[in-house]
């Protein structure tokens, strides 16, 4: 669907269940609505039919349902598309990379960098 600033979802995109657990516990006890994906196919579906607050993208993560190997930057390239096609949108890259140039250009145009594992006042911070 899109982009709503009154929405309370916010979209996650992470293939290890761990941080699937633990960011959605965060994202719960601040009051929105975590729903989540585990690959790049999942996310642009439910991204479709769901409106949506913010996103958290882990950058490494399988392209598809088929093919379960993580592929890199994924979650840079929809941060890309997404801040520049839905204003207002927030998102955030939660990973474990390393900040780059790629990375910094990213932050330039609105890309939030959180180093995994965040933290609880790291995710409020993005939200608010």
């Amino acid at each position: 669907m899109s982009f709503q600033k009154e929405s309370k979802n916010v979209v996650l995109l992470e293939d290890q269940p761990r941080y699937i657990r633990m960011l959605s516990n965060i994202v719960l006890s601040l009051g929105y609505t975590p729903i989540h994906s585990e690959n790049r196919q999942d996310f642009l579906e439910l991204v479709s039919k769901t409106n949506y607050f913010a996103f958290i993208l882990d950058n490494l993560v399988p392209y598809d349902k088929e093919h379960k190997n993580p592929k890199p930057n994924i979650g840079l390239s929809l941060s890309r598309y997404f801040l520049k096609t839905e204003p207002g949108l927030k998102v955030a890259l939660h990973t474990s990379d390393e900040k780059n140039a790629d990375i910094e250009r990213h932050i330039t145009r609105g890309l939030v960098y959180i180093k995994k594992p965040a933290s609880i006042e790291e995710i409020t911070k993005f939200l608010s």
